[in-house]
């Protein structure tokens, strides 16, 4: 059995694309970089990590336009 916070999270809603796209700002971006090696290690990030994430990857988006 997963633990709990794992049970609503499936690579294929976007995870995956979320730590591709958090990869992209390692290089800069301290709480990417710290996600990207959370995710390494453990395999996994909360839905309030990927819910963040989204948010700031939607911002740098932004700006980037």
């Amino acid at each position: 059995m997963q633990p709990y916070y794992l049970e609503n999270i499936d690579l294929d809603d976007g995870l995956s694309v979320v730590i591709s796209d958090l990869k992209e700002l390692v290089s800069w971006n301290s709480f990417a970089a710290s996600l990207v090696e959370q995710y390494d290690r453990k395999g996994s990030l909360s839905e309030k990590q990927i819910s963040s994430a989204r948010s700031m990857i939607s911002k740098v988006k932004e700006k980037r336009t």
